[in-house]
């Protein structure tokens, strides 16, 4: 995973902790590796692998929360929910990831802007 801020910190951890006040980020140790309060948070972003693609640059997906992660060019990022695995096994064997998203994404989930 990594925490996203405002002022563009990128800070790798494997997990996080929510806290009245912001999220407590962790290490695979589960040693402390920063802390960061919500007005400073922009998101946390799951693990994505990097795409060939003229349109997406990377794609996550999380198995038990069944969501797929997408960051376009351009620094857009979108997380599709209730998305089931075999879409996000689709878009990475596909020739044209921007036409498999197309056919077999937009529209047809729900979806949040994280970025």
């Amino acid at each position: 995973m990594k925490a996203i801020t405002a002022d563009g910190e990128s800070i790798e951890c494997t997990s996080i902790e929510e806290t009245e006040h912001g999220v407590r980020l962790y290490d695979e140790a589960d040693e402390l590796v920063g802390y960061v309060p919500y007005p400073n948070l922009l998101y946390v972003t799951r693990w994505r692998i990097p795409v060939s693609s003229s349109s997406i640059e990377s794609v996550g997906y999380d198995d038990a929360e069944m969501t797929l992660e997408i960051a376009f060019e351009g620094d857009r990022v979108y997380r599709y929910l209730d998305v089931p695995r075999g879409v996000y096994e689709g878009i990475l064997s596909a020739s044209s990831k921007g036409r498999y998203f197309h056919d077999h994404v937009r529209g047809k989930f729900h979806y949040l802007r994280v970025a």
